[in-house]
């Protein structure tokens, strides 16, 4: 599992980059972003023939490539997806839950909150679910009451479904990021 406080900084460092900590978000604002990342991944999940897949378009032809594949090599993974290609599929939607908490874990003026988090997440137990739509259920309501209880269920809750789909969190993660990086302020113009 990815350390979340480096993973906090990065994505948090990335947001702020691009416009979108200009004023503090509330926390039921960044609470439905996150819960608009499950949804997401729930989309991707009504839709995928398969859930490791993770597609890039190229110049208008998408090209689908199996993350358990890049097992450990994000490195790899990156040439492939790399540059202004964004990756689309559900590795990547999950990972998209994952550092929209990261982001707000980066926001805490209270370190000692984010260490908690990590420590929280370096215990987590599988639940030992293998039903996805329940556990993206899981994720979402575990968001009320929070903070850091519904975070390290949610976080911990997305590497359960990784580990049950069977694609490496920490790979999609990193291609996410670096895809991120390169987007526009506020990603073209949205709002929130």
């Amino acid at each position: 599992m990815i350390d979340i406080i480096e993973l906090s900084e990065e994505a948090h460092g990335i947001s702020v980059d691009h416009g979108w900590w200009d004023e503090q978000c509330p926390e039921h604002q960044v609470r439905i972003l996150i819960v608009s990342e499950i949804s997401e991944a729930l989309e991707e999940y009504r839709k995928s023939k398969n859930l490791r897949a993770i597609t890039v378009n190229v110049r208008g032809i998408e090209a689908g490539i199996d993350a358990l594949e890049f097992e450990g090599k994000s490195d790899d993974l990156l040439k492939i997806v790399g540059g202004n290609h964004k990756p689309i599929g559900f590795p990547t939607e999950i990972a998209d839950v994952v550092i929209r908490c990261a982001d707000w874990i980066g926001s805490f003026e209270d370190d000692d909150l984010a260490k908690v988090i990590r420590l929280q997440l370096r215990n987590w137990v599988p639940t030992g679910e293998t039903d996805i739509v329940k556990m993206l259920d899981d994720a979402t309501g575990s968001m009320y009451p929070f903070l850091n209880d519904g975070l390290v269920t949610t976080i911990g809750t997305c590497y359960d479904i990784a580990n049950v789909v069977q694609f490496n969190l920490d790979d999609a993660i990193r291609v996410k990021c670096a895809y991120n990086k390169t987007r526009p302020m506020h990603h073209g113009g949205k709002k929130i």
